[in-house]
């Protein structure tokens, strides 16, 4: 299954852009990066019978956080790290939501 890399947008694209399609190109971004992390998971659950893949998981982690802090630095730098922000108060409290969810099935089966 293929990763996805987020294309950074041109200063100007973000510039003409309304607040709320901004939040939604952050929304996508933080999707993808969801998306990304559940290939690498599933990689690795594949890797168990396959050890040549470990060193391509590790490849793929590196891609993986190198190209986040390449958007995230991007858009900080563009001026627009409070909208960024405000999306991902919004991806924090989802992801806490489902390790929540996980964690009550955890305690369940154990």
């Amino acid at each position: 299954m293929p990763m996805y890399k987020m294309e950074l947008p041109s200063r100007q694209y973000l510039d003409a852009m309304k607040k709320e399609q901004r939040f939604n190109l952050f929304r996508k971004f933080l999707a993808i990066s969801r998306h990304n992390r559940l290939i690498l998971h599933h990689e690795l659950v594949k890797s168990t019978n396959d050890l040549p893949l470990r060193s391509h998981i590790d490849t793929l982690d590196r891609v993986h956080i190198s190209s986040y802090y390449e958007f995230v630095d991007y858009i900080k730098n563009n001026g627009y790290n409070d909208e960024l922000l405000d999306a991902i108060k919004e991806e924090d409290l989802a992801l806490e939501k489902i390790i929540s969810a996980y964690e009550k099935r955890i305690s369940m089966n154990a």
